[in-house]
């Protein structure tokens, strides 16, 4: 990982462990998950993703990079409803926040936030499938790129690295991955305050 990166991984080590504390992500790694969490975890998911996913496209600057494949990227909502409604779930939403993102380095920092869900997202599949006993596999979501996923890792942090400039755009880039991960905090405690 290129400096810029390193730097704004440290940066963001205390929201990510937030992030985790809120939505309880780090029990799915526990050897018995059960289904009900499972599904209140893709719930908090969804919410982040439907404010996120609009707010990082409405960059057209991200969308430029074809090379990114941003549309496909920015679309683990889709992802995310599939599961929910192999798992029995209907498919609407709480109103939620719109999240305003200030320009495209925010807009780079929040993608940053996605991406690096998305990458984890592969060790916590191989764990589901060799753990869980469930009826269903609702996995499209933590298999979203399947075994592409280091190398769509490795090209977005090309991209983003090539695309901001250090020394002007980085605390815009910070505030963009803090907005981010302020959504999925704020979806998880929208959820539990309505019962979800």
């Amino acid at each position: 990982m290129g400096q810029l990166l390193n730097q704004l991984k440290a940066d963001t080590r205390n929201l990510h462990d937030e992030v985790e504390q809120a939505m309880q992500s780090n029990r799915i790694m526990q050897p018995v998950y059960p289904l009900e969490e499972y599904v209140a975890l893709l719930k908090k998911l969804r919410l982040a993703h439907a404010v996120l996913e609009p707010a990082i496209l409405s960059f057209n600057e991200i969308e430029e990079h074809t090379e990114l494949q941003a549309h496909y990227r920015l679309t683990k909502l889709d992802a995310l409803n599939k599961d929910l409604q192999l798992l029995g779930v209907e498919s609407s939403l709480p109103k939620s926040e719109v999240l305003s993102l200030n320009n495209i380095a925010e807009a780079w920092g929040a993608m940053y936030v996605l991406e690096g869900s998305t990458l984890g997202g592969a060790m916590i599949l191989k764990h589901l499938k060799a753990s869980q006993k469930w009826n269903v596999e609702a996995f499209s979501y933590y298999g979203y790129y399947g075994p592409e996923t280091g190398h769509m890792w490795q090209k977005f942090k090309n991209i983003l690295e090539d695309s901001v400039e250090p020394t002007r755009d980085y605390e815009s880039l910070l505030k963009g991955a803090s907005k981010a991960y302020h959504t999925f905090c704020n979806a998880a405690e929208q959820l539990e305050a309505a019962g979800y």
